[in-house]
């Protein structure tokens, strides 16, 4: 089989597993809002809306990182982008989480309210956040040669 039609499928059966993810994800929140809906507990939600897009950014992140797998060489990191990219997304994604839980109170008001700002006015941030954090932590890891 030719190498280019092998790709395709590759990434179109990747796509087809996102897709179906996504859809999953759906039905999951669905049920997620039901139960918030009886039992007012909100904080499992919270937990979803702030974990999904960070596995969605890894499962995003995963092609690159088995083909750099595949390749021969000695794995590093890439810690500038680690430090650089990864570090303001993972603020805001644990500051939301922290903000809403016991630990909230541990932390002085300053610190808290950027990530509180930002989840109140809408969870788009948070949620393209999360996805930049999934995807960072699998970029950064690379093989030299």
């Amino acid at each position: 089989m030719n190498n280019n039609l092998k790709r395709f499928l590759g990434y179109f059966l990747y796509m087809v597993f996102i897709g179906f993810v996504l859809y999953w994800a759906g039905v999951y929140e669905h049920y997620l809002k039901e139960l918030v809906r009886k039992t007012y507990e909100t904080r499992i939600m919270l937990h979803y809306r702030v974990s999904f897009p960070v596995i969605l950014g890894v499962l995003l992140a995963l092609p690159r990182f088995i083909s750099t797998a595949r390749n021969p060489g000695q794995w590093c990191m890439d810690w500038v982008k680690l430090l650089a990219v990864s570090l303001p997304f993972l603020y805001a994604v644990f500051f939301v989480l922290t903000y809403f839980s016991p630990l909230g109170s541990l932390f002085p008001g300053w610190l808290m309210r950027p990530g509180r700002e930002l989840f109140s006015i809408s969870p788009i941030p948070i949620t393209v956040f999360g996805i930049i954090f999934g995807y960072t932590l699998l970029s950064v890891v690379k093989k030299k040669d």
